[in-house]
Protein backbone atom coordinates (compact mmCIF):
# COMPACT_ATOMS: atom_id res chain seq x y z
CA UNK A 1 0.00 0.00 0.00
CA UNK A 2 1.26 3.66 -1.06
CA UNK A 3 0.56 6.78 1.05
CA UNK A 4 -1.28 8.83 -0.26
CA UNK A 5 0.28 12.37 -0.48
CA UNK A 6 -2.81 14.24 -2.32
CA UNK A 7 -4.09 15.94 1.07
CA UNK A 8 -1.11 17.24 2.04
CA UNK A 9 0.08 19.03 -1.39
CA UNK A 10 -3.39 20.46 -1.62
CA UNK A 11 -2.86 22.35 1.56
CA UNK A 12 1.03 23.30 0.63
CA UNK A 13 3.45 22.95 -2.14
CA UNK A 14 6.00 20.44 0.45
CA UNK A 15 8.15 19.83 -3.28
CA UNK A 16 9.75 23.28 -2.39
CA UNK A 17 13.08 23.90 -1.95
CA UNK A 18 11.92 25.30 1.48
CA UNK A 19 10.71 22.25 2.79
CA UNK A 20 12.73 19.60 4.70
CA UNK A 21 12.54 16.79 7.10
CA UNK A 22 12.21 18.03 10.74
CA UNK A 23 14.66 14.94 11.57
CA UNK A 24 17.11 14.98 8.93
CA UNK A 25 16.45 18.04 7.61
CA UNK A 26 16.50 16.55 4.08
CA UNK A 27 14.39 17.43 1.59
CA UNK A 28 12.58 15.96 -1.04
CA UNK A 29 12.29 11.86 -1.31
CA UNK A 30 14.08 9.97 0.97
CA UNK A 31 16.69 7.12 -0.05
CA UNK A 32 14.31 5.03 -0.70
CA UNK A 33 12.13 7.37 -2.66
CA UNK A 34 9.40 7.65 -0.45
CA UNK A 35 8.49 11.57 -0.31
CA UNK A 36 7.81 13.93 2.50
CA UNK A 37 5.06 13.19 4.69
CA UNK A 38 2.15 15.34 7.01
CA UNK A 39 -0.99 14.15 8.43
CA UNK A 40 -1.60 15.86 11.67
CA UNK A 41 -2.21 19.34 12.92
CA UNK A 42 1.26 20.70 11.91
CA UNK A 43 0.80 23.64 9.00
CA UNK A 44 3.70 25.47 6.91
CA UNK A 45 6.74 23.15 6.93
CA UNK A 46 6.65 21.82 10.27
CA UNK A 47 5.88 18.16 10.74
CA UNK A 48 6.80 16.88 7.00
CA UNK A 49 8.80 14.19 7.60
CA UNK A 50 10.19 11.15 5.69
CA UNK A 51 8.19 7.79 6.59
CA UNK A 52 11.44 6.42 7.46
CA UNK A 53 12.57 8.97 9.24
CA UNK A 54 9.31 9.08 11.89
CA UNK A 55 10.04 5.24 12.01
CA UNK A 56 13.14 5.60 13.19
CA UNK A 57 12.68 8.63 15.38
CA UNK A 58 10.01 6.52 17.36
CA UNK A 59 11.85 3.14 17.12
CA UNK A 60 14.94 5.24 19.31
CA UNK A 61 12.03 6.96 21.29
CA UNK A 62 10.40 3.57 21.79
CA UNK A 63 13.25 2.06 22.99
CA UNK A 64 14.37 5.03 25.57
CA UNK A 65 10.56 4.83 26.75
CA UNK A 66 10.47 1.14 27.10
CA UNK A 67 13.68 1.38 29.70
CA UNK A 68 11.90 3.95 31.78
CA UNK A 69 8.31 3.05 31.86
CA UNK A 70 7.99 -0.19 30.36
CA UNK A 71 6.43 0.69 27.48
CA UNK A 72 7.07 2.09 24.05
CA UNK A 73 5.65 5.43 24.24
CA UNK A 74 3.72 7.58 21.87
CA UNK A 75 5.94 8.35 18.97
CA UNK A 76 4.32 5.66 16.70
CA UNK A 77 0.76 7.09 16.97
CA UNK A 78 1.32 11.15 17.30
CA UNK A 79 2.84 13.89 16.06
CA UNK A 80 5.96 15.22 18.11
CA UNK A 81 5.38 18.16 17.54
CA UNK A 82 1.44 19.35 17.58
CA UNK A 83 0.36 15.86 19.91
CA UNK A 84 -2.29 15.48 17.53
CA UNK A 85 -2.86 11.90 16.52
CA UNK A 86 -1.14 10.20 12.96
CA UNK A 87 -4.12 9.95 10.21
CA UNK A 88 -5.20 7.88 7.01
CA UNK A 89 -2.15 6.06 5.33
CA UNK A 90 0.72 7.78 7.83
CA UNK A 91 -0.99 6.10 10.77
CA UNK A 92 -1.25 3.17 8.63
CA UNK A 93 2.38 2.40 8.04
CA UNK A 94 3.14 3.78 11.46
CA UNK A 95 1.30 1.16 13.27
CA UNK A 96 2.36 -1.79 10.87
CA UNK A 97 6.36 -0.08 11.30
CA UNK A 98 5.23 -0.51 15.18
CA UNK A 99 4.21 -4.08 14.95
CA UNK A 100 7.64 -4.74 13.60
CA UNK A 101 9.42 -3.24 15.93
CA UNK A 102 7.66 -4.64 19.08
CA UNK A 103 8.22 -8.10 17.21
CA UNK A 104 12.07 -7.64 17.03
CA UNK A 105 13.00 -5.70 20.08
CA UNK A 106 10.62 -6.74 22.48
CA UNK A 107 9.40 -10.28 21.47
CA UNK A 108 9.18 -11.65 24.86
CA UNK A 109 6.76 -8.71 26.47
CA UNK A 110 3.57 -10.67 25.58
CA UNK A 111 1.31 -7.69 26.43
CA UNK A 112 3.24 -4.99 24.66
CA UNK A 113 2.60 -7.45 21.64
CA UNK A 114 -1.20 -7.37 22.32
CA UNK A 115 -1.57 -3.95 22.70
CA UNK A 116 0.24 -3.38 19.57
CA UNK A 117 -1.46 -5.90 17.28
CA UNK A 118 -4.55 -4.26 18.76
CA UNK A 119 -3.92 -0.88 17.61
CA UNK A 120 -2.67 -2.33 14.19
CA UNK A 121 -5.99 -4.26 13.98
CA UNK A 122 -7.94 -0.89 14.53
CA UNK A 123 -5.80 0.48 11.17
CA UNK A 124 -7.12 -2.43 9.22
CA UNK A 125 -9.18 -2.02 6.05
CA UNK A 126 -11.25 -5.59 5.24
CA UNK A 127 -11.62 -4.32 1.81
CA UNK A 128 -8.24 -4.55 1.17
CA UNK A 129 -6.35 -7.51 -0.22
CA UNK A 130 -3.40 -6.85 1.04
CA UNK A 131 -4.78 -6.39 4.65
CA UNK A 132 -6.82 -9.60 4.70
CA UNK A 133 -3.83 -11.58 3.62
CA UNK A 134 -1.71 -9.84 6.48
CA UNK A 135 -1.56 -12.60 8.75
CA UNK A 136 -0.97 -15.15 6.39
CA UNK A 137 2.57 -14.21 5.94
Amino acid sequence: MEIDHTQDQEQDDTSSSSSCCWLCLGGGSDASGMPLVRNCSCRGSSGLAHLSCIIRYAEIDGRNSYRSTGNIGAAFQQCRNCKQEFQNDLRYHLERARVLFVEREFSQDHMLHLRTLIHRVRVLDAENDADRAEGDQ
